[in-house]
């Protein structure tokens, strides 16, 4: 059994990267666009139907969080047409969507870099042995740990109700953006 120091310093260190990287702890937007930029980035053009049911939301929450998102050039709403049902909305994201999310990523991993940076090389290569022994024997368990080269820390959730809401001491008492309009409790989840 691990100890509880270790236990407690690997979750604090979790913590600290999502508190510094994450654009729902920092207020940019709310939790529900969040992850629906995320589903978009990785399934690609969906119906709101489709967004709803993914993320576990309401139609018209979905279709809220799209025109904010819209309002902001992330995302662009598409009605099929050319022999397909007009009635449904496609949501995409645009260039700027993909960059953003991007953008996401490539902070994280600057900014666990940075906290790298203290130990020396050999030490970070000890580290990356450890961590890799730890994670090879979670995808032996079965523990979910397939595909962990291909997301990032914090990515495994698709659902924005099982996560965890940022409170005002950890986004650091900054006002939210425009894109961060409060949702009412239980329609839409928390942030991861």
């Amino acid at each position: 059994m691990a100890s509880e120091r270790l236990v407690e310093d690997l979750l604090a260190l979790w913590r600290l990267l999502r508190r510094s990287t994450h654009p729902v702890r920092r207020a940019e937007m709310t939790p529900e666009q969040y992850w629906l930029l995320k589903n978009l980035s990785r399934r690609g053009s969906c119906s709101v139907g489709e967004l709803a049911t993914a993320l576990g939301l309401s139609g018209s929450s979905v279709t809220s969080a799209c025109k904010r998102l819209e309002k902001a050039g992330l995302v662009r709403r598409v009605r099929q047409g050319d022999g397909g049902d007009e009635r449904v909305v496609l949501v995409e994201l645009t260039a700027r969507g993909i960059e953003q999310v991007a953008a996401w990523q490539r902070e994280r991993r600057a900014v666990l870099s940075r906290m790298l940076e203290p130990l020396t090389p050999a030490e970070q290569d000890e580290l990356q042995r450890l961590i890799e022994r730890v994670l090879e024997a979670a995808e032996a368990a079965g523990d979910g740990a397939e595909g962990r080269h291909d997301e990032e820390p914090g990515q495994e959730q698709d659902n924005p109700g099982q996560a965890q809401v940022p409170n005002e001491q950890e986004s650091g008492g900054r006002g939210s953006s425009p894109l961060a309009t409060a949702t009412p409790a239980g329609e839409g989840g928390q942030a991861e």
